[in-house]
C-alpha cells in the first residue's frame, strides 16, 4: 500500500494546475479524511506535479501543507525562479 494522497486540482478556467502524490509537509504521512480541507494552491508554472496544496484547519484558517512527493515518499525539489527587472 502507497502511503500518499493522490490529488487533482483546476484552475476556473479548467487547467490542470496541481496533479501527483502527496503528504503533509515535515509529517512523512497522508492527510486524514478530516485534514483535507484545501483552501489554496501554490501552483508552479506549467509543472502541475509540483504544485504545493494548502489546507484549512477546524477554525477554517489555514493549518498544514501538502507537498508533492516522488514513488518514495520523498519531497519532490522546487526551484525558484526570479524574473529579471523584478524588484523583490
Amino acid at each position: 500500500m502507497r502511503d500518499v494522497d493522490v490529488c487533482q486540482a483546476w484552475d476556473d478556467a479548467g487547467h490542470l494546475v496541481a496533479r501527483g502524490n502527496y503528504r503533509l509537509d515535515g509529517q512523512r504521512r497522508t492527510a486524514t479524511a478530516v485534514e483535507l480541507h484545501p483552501s489554496t494552491l501554490q501552483v508552479y508554472p506549467s509543472r502541475p506535479e509540483l504544485s504545493w496544496i494548502y489546507l484549512n484547519g477546524d477554525q477554517g484558517i489555514f493549518s498544514k501543507t501538502l507537498v508533492p512527493v516522488n514513488d518514495s515518499g520523498q519531497p519532490l525539489e522546487r526551484f525558484e525562479v526570479h524574473v529579471s527587472g523584478e524588484n523583490r
